[in-house]
């Protein structure tokens, strides 16, 4: 838990990210559009945009994870791209989580092995590596940024100027981040921990009543600097993403959660996405029956909202404020960015969907008359019918049911190779290991140099962690062991899923 030692991590690459000049022409909105919002086409199809900030020079830029670029639109609506180095990485390893902190946008890809640095105006990058996969970012109070990995053994920060230093810690994904008046970062611990870094270097862990067990997907602080968290279930293959909570941390550091079915809200609103906007006040985004709608924690920590109709049948993937104090958005889906100018008149009550009547009661059918019975009929002559023996009837013996029988989930690692669909691959800095599984699980990577015969095997290094779904799934390594680059050599991946409270363990072989 103690700081580890600070060191250069941070390395600067004479990359160019030009810019791809080109006005995006306004997408068509789908039909049944109700509301006024302006939207722009992405230039690069099938993006699959994810992420959007406003930057330090009033630009709204957002992440291609499929394009492998940044993209860029100013206020006035001029649309642009910066293109990221494609290093030949798995489809999807472009830039994801960004953020925007100092002088510059943060962002990561390949899977979260490389953290980038882009100065606005420079035409340059600066890449730095971390420890382990990054899961999320914050901006950091000196102008650089804050992570967490998908291991969830440690807090990494990264400063402006290149300096480096990483945090023992432990969390459950998503571990998302909220950077504190003070300076210090708080992260989530699944559902159950609030947690952050003091000054002296250690976590802090701060328990949530949190009878649902749902994880918190989204953290932020108010203009009051309160901090406040949204919480849902993400879901498995059977199970779809379901609940919806809030919570707040009071005055006294004790964490609060309400359920929003009990402001009249549907079962699974899927609350996420909490940004501070430009009046003190955070929103935050709410699936409802009509669309997905914007909801606003009040100053008195009361909830408000806007009609579905708003974000006139878009559904954002995320949204920020701009440097114009409107709503800017992405739609992954519709591969495009949008902008919604907001009335402030337009928050009221939020658009609680109304429950249908049940039918009115209909008269009972009528009633077939009841049956006559038969006429006596005169009885039958003739001698006694001879009465078999009573029998005792047979004992009713009832079989034991067994128990339920759970089997450990079934696990399969894909081999390293350069054909067919079922693959893992080596790179320069980047391993991935593709495994299949037959239901939704959690999974764990870990790593140790290949056992050798007579000699005792190395600990294996968790590397990474993740829930999955049923089908195939891949992980990542970027080739590092407690810090350090991997030297050249053979090296074992255990993977291990964990279902149900069984497991099953495969390994990989690889050589780097």
């Amino acid at each position: 838990m103690i700081k580890r030692a600070a060191r250069q991590k941070l390395l600067s690459v004479a990359i160019a990210l030009p810019v791809l000049a080109g006005l995006g022409t306004a997408a068509a909105p789908p039909a049944s559009a109700a509301a006024a919002v302006t939207v722009w086409s992405i230039p690069t199809a099938d993006s699959r945009a994810a992420h959007i900030v406003s930057g330090p020079d009033g630009a709204l830029y957002w992440t291609e994870p499929f394009g492998y670029r940044i993209g860029r639109i100013t206020t006035a609506g001029e649309v642009s791209e910066l293109e990221v180095p494609d290093d030949g990485q798995v489809a999807g390893s472009g830039p994801d989580e960004l953020v925007a902190s100092g002088d510059s946008v943060w962002f990561v890809k390949d899977f979260g092995v490389d953290v980038w640095r882009y100065v606005p105006g420079q035409g340059g990058g600066h890449r730095a590596y971390v420890n382990e996969q990054v899961a999320s970012l914050a901006p950091a109070a000196d102008g650089g940024v804050w992570a967490t990995s998908l291991g969830g053994s440690d807090v990494d920060h990264v400063g402006p100027g290149g300096s480096f230093a990483d945090y023992s810690a432990d969390y459950l994904l998503p571990a998302p981040l909220a950077l504190a008046p003070d300076g210090t970062v708080w992260y989530a611990d699944g559902g159950h921990y609030l947690k952050h870094i003091d000054g002296t270097g250690h976590q802090v862990n701060v328990p949530i009543v949190n009878p649902r067990g749902d994880d918190v997907v989204s953290m932020a602080y108010d203009g009051q600097q309160r901090l406040w968290f949204l919480l849902f279930d993400p879901g498995a293959t059977f199970t779809p993403a379901h609940g919806g909570e809030i919570g707040y941390v009071d005055a006294q550091g004790v964490p609060h959660v309400t359920d929003l079915m009990t402001l009249g809200l549907p079962a699974d609103t899927l609350p996420r996405e909490l940004r501070l906007g430009p009046d003190g006040r955070l929103y935050f985004l709410l699936d409802l029956a009509g669309g997905t709608t914007l909801a606003r924690i009040e100053a008195d920590g009361s909830l408000t909202g806007v009609s579905a109709a708003t974000f006139n049948g878009y559904r954002p993937s995320d949204f920020t404020f701009g440097s114009d104090h409107n709503l800017w958005f992405v739609d992954r889906g519709a591969n495009s960015v949008g902008r919604i100018v907001l009335d402030g008149g337009a928050f009221g009550a939020l658009p609680v969907p109304t429950a249908p009547q049940p039918p009115a009661p209909q008269p009972p059918a009528p009633q077939p008359p009841a049956p006559q019975p038969p006429a006596p009929q005169p009885p039958v002559q003739g001698p006694p019918a001879q009465q078999p023996p009573a029998q005792d009837p047979p004992a009713q013996t009832t079989p034991g049911q067994p128990a339920p029988v759970v089997e450990a989930p079934a696990l399969t690692l894909c081999a390293v190779g350069t054909r067919g669909r079922c693959r893992s691959a080596v790179s320069s800095r980047t391993v991935t290991v593709t495994a299949r599984l037959d239901r939704a699980a959690s999974l764990t990577l870990a790593v140790r140099p290949a056992p050798v015969r007579g000699r005792k095997a190395a600990t294996p290094v968790r590397v990474a962690s993740l829930r999955a779904r049923k089908g195939t799934v891949a992980l990542h390594w970027n080739r590092k062991l407690r810090g350090r680059p991997a030297a050249h050599g053979r090296y074992q991946l255990v993977v291990t899923a964990t279902a149900s409270g069984k497991r099953t363990t495969r390994m990989l072989l690889v050589t780097l």
